[in-house]
C-alpha cells in the first residue's frame, strides 16, 4: 500500500499535478500570466528571487530547521536557474531579443546554455558566478575600534550584506537605520564574530578576528541580539553569575548587583527568568551584555518589547555608555531615539550602506522624511 501511494505521488509530480507551496509575492507576480504566455527574463528573475527570499525569512524565523532549509535552498536555486533558462528559450522561440542587459546566454564546451543573471546593481544573481563587489563606504584608516573591509554575506543566491567597508573610531556611538530585510542584523553579527562573512574581513582594534591566535578578543565585545541567551530555570542573579564565571570575573557579586540595579531588576534578582515578561528579559539581557565592561557594544533592536518606562531606563544606560572610551553600534527602527543618541548615523538598504554622516549634520525635524526618501531611492 505504501509503495502504491509513493508511486502515485511520483506520477503526479512528474505530471505537474503536485503543487508546491509558493509565497504570496510570487503568486501575485504569476496571477496575470495566461498558460503558455512568454514571461520575460526580468519577470522570471523576480519570481525566483521572491521565492528564495521567502525561504530565507522562514529559516531565520524558525519555521524550517537547517536540514530542510539547505535542501530547499539547493532545489530552489536550481529551479531558479532552470526557470531563467526556460524564459530565455521562450523569448528566442518567440523571436524576441536575448533579454537585454539583465541576462546573457553563452555556450560551454559541452554546448549547454549558461545563463549569467545580474541584478540591477551589477552583481550576478546566483552564487558562484558573482563578480567582485563594490565598496559602499571608504575606510577611515588605522586606529579604528571596529573595521570591515569588503564585507559580504550571501545565503545561497540571496545577498544579505553586499560590499560594506567601514571604520569606526574608538568612543563612537554609531546608529544604523534601515528597513526590514536590509541586512542590518547580519552585518552586526559579522562585526561581532557571530557569523562568518562570505567575503571580506573584520578587524577589532586592528586585529583580524578570523585570524586571531586566541579568543581573547571576545572578552572585549558585548552583544545584545534578538535572542536573550538567558536560562529560564535560573534566577536573574544566577544567570549573571553564570556569565560572570565564564568571563572569569573576580568581583562577581558587586558586578551582578550593579548590573541588576542599572536595569531596574535588583528587586527581582531571585526570581526565575521564566516568570519575566519579554521586556524584563530584554533588560536582563542588556545587563548580561555589559557585565564584563566590554570595549565595544553591539545592540540589535534593544528597544524591542520595552514599555515607555523601560525604554527610558534603557536610554539612561546607553547615555552612560557614551563615555568617550566605549564604542557602541546600535541597530534600531526608532528614528528619534537612534538619532538622539548617535554621534554618527548610517542607513542600510538592500545590504548596502546608502549614507553615512555625523549625527550633528542631521536636522531632527526633517530626519524622518529624509530617511524615507533615501530608503525609497535605494530600494
Amino acid at each position: 500500500m505504501t509503495l502504491l501511494i509513493v508511486s502515485l505521488l511520483l506520477a503526479l509530480l512528474a505530471a505537474g499535478y503536485v503543487v508546491r507551496p509558493v509565497v504570496a509575492r510570487r503568486d501575485a507576480l504569476l496571477v496575470d500570466l495566461a498558460p503558455g504566455a512568454v514571461m520575460d527574463a526580468e519577470a522570471r528573475r523576480r519570481v525566483a528571487l521572491a521565492s528564495l527570499k521567502e525561504l530565507e525569512y522562514d529559516y531565520l524565523g524558525g519555521k524550517l530547521d537547517t536540514a530542510d532549509y539547505q535542501a530547499q535552498k539547493q532545489r530552489m536555486s536550481l529551479e531558479a536557474l532552470a526557470t531563467l533558462r526556460a524564459a530565455e528559450a521562450a523569448r528566442t522561440d518567440a523571436g524576441l531579443d536575448g533579454g537585454g542587459e539583465d541576462a546573457t546566454v553563452t555556450r560551454t564546451a559541452v554546448d549547454r546554455p549558461r545563463l549569467r543573471v545580474r541584478e540591477p546593481g551589477g552583481e550576478p544573481l546566483l552564487r558562484g558566478v558573482r563578480g567582485p563587489a563594490g565598496l559602499s563606504h571608504p575606510a577611515e584608516g588605522a586606529g579604528a575600534a571596529v573595521e570591515a573591509r569588503g564585507l559580504e554575506k550571501w545565503y545561497g543566491a540571496l545577498p544579505a550584506v553586499r560590499g560594506v567597508d567601514l571604520s569606526i573610531a574608538p568612543g563612537t556611538f554609531l546608529t544604523i537605520f534601515g528597513p526590514n530585510g536590509a541586512g542590518k542584523s547580519t552585518l552586526l553579527r559579522m562585526l561581532c564574530g557571530a557569523v562568518r562573512p562570505t567575503r571580506g574581513s573584520v578587524f577589532l582594534g586592528g586585529e583580524e578576528i578570523r585570524k586571531a591566535e586566541d579568543e581573547g578578543w571576545r572578552r572585549r565585545i558585548g552583544l545584545l541580539s534578538h535572542q536573550a541567551f538567558l536560562y529560564p530555570g535560573l534566577s536573574a542573579a544566577e544567570n549573571l553569575d553564570f556569565f560572570a564565571r565564564l568571563y572569569g570575573l573576580a568581583d562577581r557579586p558587586a558586578r551582578i548587583e550593579a548590573g541588576l540595579r542599572d536595569v531596574g531588576l535588583w528587586e527581582r534578582r531571585d526570581d526565575r527568568v521564566r516568570t519575566f515578561s519579554r521586556g524584563m528579559q530584554q533588560r536582563l539581557a542588556l545587563a548580561r551584555t555589559l557585565l564584563h565592561d566590554p570595549e565595544v557594544v553591539f545592540l540589535d533592536e534593544p528597544y524591542t518589547g520595552l514599555d515607555p518606562h523601560a525604554s527610558a531606563m534603557l536610554r539612561e544606560v546607553l547615555d552612560r555608555l557614551k563615555d568617550g572610551r566605549r564604542t557602541v553600534v546600535l541597530v534600531t527602527h526608532n528614528l528619534s531615539q537612534g538619532l538622539e543618541q548617535a554621534d554618527r548615523v548610517a542607513v542600510q538598504v538592500g545590504g548596502r550602506w546608502v549614507s553615512d554622516e555625523p549625527a550633528g549634520d542631521i536636522d531632527p525635524a526633517t530626519w524622518e522624511r529624509v530617511y524615507t526618501g533615501r530608503v525609497a531611492a535605494a530600494a
